[in-house]
């Protein structure tokens, strides 16, 4: 999650004009992306960058599918910032 944060700290600092800028506009994403999704009861980690869905173990099921479904949500990610990467 630290590693998707800073290419997207790199991606919005890129265009900006001045450093102060791009600080200022990265924290405001970064608090618009952590507090704004709760009230508006969006239960979906899709939306939320550098959202994981919590894997719950338990002892009747094991990890079951849920290992492989925030495998998948950490693999799309992943390529997207992979792809903010190479854009900036």
């Amino acid at each position: 999650m630290v590693v998707f944060l800073a290419i997207l700290a790199f991606f919005i600092q890129a265009p900006a004009p001045n450093k102060y800028v791009g600080y200022f506009a990265f924290i405001a994403f970064y608090f618009v992306n952590t507090l704004v999704w709760r009230p508006l009861n969006v239960a979906t980690n899709l939306v939320q960058f550098a959202g994981r869905p919590n894997v719950i173990y338990s002892d009747f099921f094991g990890d079951a599918l849920i290992v492989g479904v925030g495998l998948v949500h950490s693999l799309l990610a992943c390529f997207f910032c992979v792809l903010l990467a190479i854009a900036t």
